[in-house]
Formats: structure tokens, sequence, C-alpha cells
């Protein structure tokens, strides 16, 4: 720990200066500037009283916030997936909603041949509907793996700082 001394103003201030700053020029707050001594002069000085300085914080970026993160990002890519299928998912139009062009298309392939057997375009929105309920499950999962790990990332022990033995003391043994 560095030395602290304390340089005397006129105006009754006392300024904290450190024995790197010997030989500067220092300014008080009511706006004179000192100039700070030279070591040996230094050493005369005031010596400020020495308070236990805490630790500087440490990054709070850490494992825990970097799994968190990687949760969040796959969570957010499994619901866009999901909202981006849910948009493209297969619709029957009501038969209100058809061109004249589509009318004649319908009449031709699903209702001409007959009512008994199904309609052509019903095997395929069937298997675009099978399609669908896939990819709306892979990212479901995703989604969900992605949850999973954010709320994992609560069961990562968080940092604490070491603990600092004051000197003198010793533990009794046993």
């Amino acid at each position: 720990m560095r030395e602290v001394y304390l340089l005397p103003c006129e105006c009754g201030r006392r300024i904290p200066v450190e024995a790197t700053q010997s030989g500067q020029e220092v300014n008080c707050p009511c706006g004179r500037q000192l100039e700070v001594p030279t070591m040996l002069k230094l050493s005369t000085l005031e010596r400020a009283k020495r308070t236990e300085r805490s630790r500087p914080p440490s990054a709070s970026w850490g494992t825990r916030q970097g799994v968190f993160l990687l949760g969040l990002i796959i969570t957010l890519a499994g619901s866009g997936f999901a909202a981006y299928v849910y948009l493209q998912r297969p619709k029957i139009l009501p038969i209100t909603d058809l061109t004249p062009r589509q009318t004649w298309f319908v009449w031709q392939l699903e209702i001409r041949p007959g009512l008994n057997q199904p309609p052509p375009g019903e095997k395929q929105f069937l298997a675009a509907r099978k399609t669908y309920h896939v990819l709306l499950g892979i990212a479901g999962s995703v989604a969900a793996l992605g949850a999973l790990v954010m709320f994992s990332s609560l069961l990562i022990p968080r940092r604490r700082p070491p603990t600092v033995r004051k000197p003198g003391r010793r533990r009794p043994p046993g």
C-alpha cells in the first residue's frame, strides 16, 4: 500500500498526495497550485491515516452471465423460428375467398371426381400440416432448451472475493 501524505494549503485544507507526486504541482479546491515537496521534505509531512482499501470490484461478467446469455440467445432463436413457422402454416381458404379460376380448379380436381374419393389437395394439405407440426416441435424444443440453459446458469455459484486474513491473528489449532 502506498503512503499518503497530507500537504497543507494556506486555506487550511490538507491535500492528500503520494510519494510518486513529489516535485509535481497539485491543485487545491480553493484554486491555489501547490508544489509537492521532494521525498526528503515529504517524509516530514503528516501522514494520512491508513484505511483498508477494499479490493477493486472484479469484472461483473463471469461464467454465470455467459451461460445465461447463451441460453437467452438460444431461446430467442427458437422463439423466432417458431414465429416464422407459425406464419407459414398451411391454411385452407374458404370457398368464398377463391378466385373464379381457383374455384374451377377445385371443381375439376376435387369435386368432379366424386365425393367418395379423397381430394388430391387434401393429401397435400395433410402433408404440409404434418411438416408444420414437426418444424413447430423442433422450434419449441430449441426454445425450451435455451430456457433450460438460462435457468441452469442460476446453479453456477457466484464468485466470492477471497478472504483476507489480518496479520498477527492466527486461527486456533483444531
